[in-house]
């Protein structure tokens, strides 16, 4: 279409969709500096993919139009546009960490660096816990998973508008609409469906807005003369609505979804009208131009300097903030001068070369190589914990509960498929093996072999409620004990397996979710109760001799003893001496948030940038006074059970006392004894599986006289 005066929105280059970006980019890192700055500003990731979606589709529409349109030369303005800045910012966070993080927290890198290696960490982080999830903000590369979004966006799009183009051209418009309207249903219904975490990652919930810019590629460019009709009208709305989100929206937001709906609307008439009035003006001065033009590289970096910021000062778990009001002005300004540093050396150069489209594939794909061989190296070496602040993560939890799902999975197949190799040709089943799959019909359809990530003991998964059986020690004997509990039960997995190896000793796990093992119904009626009458029959069969019970008994629940007295009962129809081990000590920090408490990865981060004069050791240990007023219940239910004979009560907190407090680390070694504020690492899980020795093998100790210690 020819305009009476030159065309405007359609046009080489117009300065204020910089200015656009500048809008968009400001309230984001604004909002990542903290939520009271501006509490809806995560919405500008929603103003970049309509702007996004606008300038990409209309270079490839002008492309297929004049039929110059090639895959390869789509790919290579991608790759010159968005591969230096990104990869130089995952090698930058990679150097960083390896001067702030311990081992666990570079493993959690090298998951997140390397789906983001390959575009993919949009569902790395929908897999973590979603984006408001406070475990996912102590990852530098959170920011990525929009640009995968975007990647991922562009994998199909390229090739569906030269498809369009070339064989139903007048649909191209009806068919981009329609898939549009699809997306936005389907972001609708998955907000309606409570799953705001996929719609807010995955591509499918997502794509209307980048499909919404790349409609308005599709309407007839307009001349200054017709935009100045206008007035100022339609880009004053535009601003409006894109501003709203940003003051009146809140990380409790049912968002995205139809509440993207102002941002992308807005986007949208400012794109189309901003270019001329007072609106355009502001957009087109100088200042937002520029940071217009630096805001991808501000995007990549502002992330990253406020993580490592706020974790050097323990801001990410301290409540209230330790933070002074000009360190926020400095992480803003620490932001700019990386995001220019950026933009200069790596984002410029790259921009105005002209390659061989070959080189630009081969530079890419070295870069995605090279992020693939640190990641694998970094998860290999565990971290480079023994390389890389030793002191500091002998200290830390072990990697496999601080790494990311990801990781876990990848460590849990390589394991399971070693340990097949390595341990089922060389010898036959055991005693237990046998008896074990003679009653997997009762014992709640216990079937599918498999290992526990990394930890070569058998694991088996029930059909009862939310149970999993693990195998521990040395698997060449029938077990001795069986365990029962909840996640305290699990904790001790792989510190009890290393001590009951030691000792010629194998036992079972049975593992269960906290609220089954604590509603039961002692009647057949009940899948827990049928369960553990099951069970019973098992320890009957199999020769068992000694069944304890470790798990969380909420210290202020008053009904510790009548759960404690019926499920002792039940058990202790097998004929087995039934033990129950005493609480966990329960850390707590009036600062911190239950579900932030890591203590030991407090302590380690503490060794590596200094605690700001915070003894975290000290500041975490729990006095034992407290101690006892926590379990008051539990422990009167503790003496009922003794004086009834149903249990015998082994006291395993004392193992770990050091005079009046518990400490979060092993006082000789250094090593971790917690994983969060209530689950023991496996230093001291094998502190107390020492200490537990003698019950485990009752009857080796009436015959030669072992005695237990504490195993320090």
């Amino acid at each position: 279409m020819n305009s009476p005066a030159p065309s405007y929105i359609h046009s080489t280059y117009f300065p204020h969709i910089d200015g656009l970006r500048a809008l968009a980019v400001i309230p984001v890192l604004l909002y990542h500096l903290s939520p009271a700055i501006c509490s809806g500003g995560y919405t500008g990731v929603d103003v970049f993919f309509v702007i996004s979606g606008y300038l990409i589709t209309r270079g490839i529409l002008s492309s297929v139009r004049s039929g110059t349109f090639t895959v390869q030369d789509f790919y290579k303005k991608r790759i010159k546009r968005i591969f230096p800045a990104y990869f130089g910012l995952i090698l930058g966070v990679f150097l960083i960490g390896l001067c702030l993080f311990s081992a666990s927290l570079l493993m959690y890198w090298a998951g997140a660096a390397q789906s983001s290696c390959f575009f993919l960490s949009n569902f790395y982080f929908w897999n973590e816990g979603g984006y408001f999830a406070s475990r996912c903000h102590s990852n530098p590369l959170l920011n990525l998973w929009s640009l995968s979004v975007e990647e991922q966006f562009y994998v199909f799009v390229p090739i569906l508008i030269w498809a369009l183009y070339k064989y139903i051209r007048p649909l191209m418009v009806p068919v981009l609409f329609l898939l549009t309207f699809a997306s936005l249903y389907l972001a609708w219904a998955a907000m309606e469906q409570g799953d705001a975490k996929s719609a807010f990652y995955l591509l499918q919930y997502r794509s209307w807005e980048l499909m919404a810019g790349g409609l308005l590629a599709f309407v007839p460019a307009m001349s200054r003369d017709q935009l100045r009709r206008w007035h100022d009208w339609p880009a004053l709305a535009g601003l409006m609505l894109i501003v709203y989100p940003y003051l009146f929206y809140t990380p409790t937001t049912a968002f995205p979804g139809l509440a993207a709906l102002p941002s992308v609307a807005g986007a949208l008439l400012v794109l189309r009208y901003g270019g001329v009035g007072c609106v355009g003006g502001m957009l087109r001065s100088s200042p937002f131009v520029f940071v217009g033009k630096i805001s991808y590289s501000l995007y990549l970096w502002h992330w990253p300097v406020i993580v490592f910021w706020k974790y050097v000062r323990f801001a990410d778990v301290l409540s209230p903030s330790p933070l002074f009001w000009w360190e926020y002005m400095g992480m803003f300004a620490v932001s700019c001068l990386m995001a220019c540093l950026s933009w200069k050396f790596l984002e410029l150069p790259f921009r105005v070369s002209d390659w061989k489209p070959s080189r630009y594939f081969l530079l890419a794909g070295t870069g995605m190589c090279l992020t693939t061989v640190l990641c694998v190296a970094t998860l290999a070496s565990d971290g480079w914990r023994d390389v890389v602040h030793p002191q500091a993560n002998a200290s830390a939890p072990n990697g496999r509960f601080a790494s990311d799902a990801f990781t876990a999975r990848w460590k849990f197949h390589a394991g399971m498929w070693q340990q097949r190799l390595d341990g089922w040709k060389h010898r036959e089943q055991s005693v237990f093996e046998k008896q074990l799959q003679q009653t997997v019909g009762t014992v709640g359809g216990l079937g599918r072999w498999g290992a526990n990530r990394e930890n070569p003991a058998f694991r088996l998964y029930s059909q009862a409620p939310l149970t999993e059986l693990y195998y521990i020690g040395d698997t060449r004997y029938s077990p001795s004990f069986l365990m029962i509990g909840d996640s305290h039960t699990g904790h001790f997995e792989h510190g009890l397996d290393a001590v009951c190896k030691q000792n010629g000793l194998s036992g079972v796990l049975v593992v269960q979710n906290a609220h089954v093992t604590h509603d039961f119904q002692d009647d057949l009626q009940d899948p827990q109760g049928r369960f553990l009458k099951q069970l019973v029959e098992y320890v009957k069969l199999s020769g068992i001799r000694v069944v304890m019970i470790s798990r969380n008994l909420h210290a202020d629940d008053a009904n510790v003893y009548s759960f404690l007295s019926r499920l002792t009962r039940v058990l202790g129809q097998s004929g087995a001496q039934c033990y129950v081990l005493s609480q966990t000590p329960v850390i707590r920090d009036a600062q911190i948030a239950p579900d932030e408490l890591y203590p030991t990865e407090l302590y380690a981060r503490s060794l590596i940038v200094g605690s700001s004069g915070n003894d975290w050791a000290a500041r975490l240990a729990v006095p034992r006074e407290r101690y006892l007023k926590e379990t008051a219940y539990a422990r009167e239910a503790f003496r009922r059970l003794e004086e009834e004979g149903l249990a015998k009560v082994l006291r395993v907190e004392e193992v770990l006392r050091q005079g009046d407090v518990f400490p979060i680390v092993n006082p000789k070694t250094g090593a971790s004894w917690y994983t969060d504020d209530d689950h023991l690492d496996d230093d001291a899980a094998r502190v107390i599986g020492n200490y537990l020795l003698p019950y485990l093998r009752e009857e080796k100790v009436k015959k030669r006289g072992v005695s237990g210690g504490t195993g320090l």
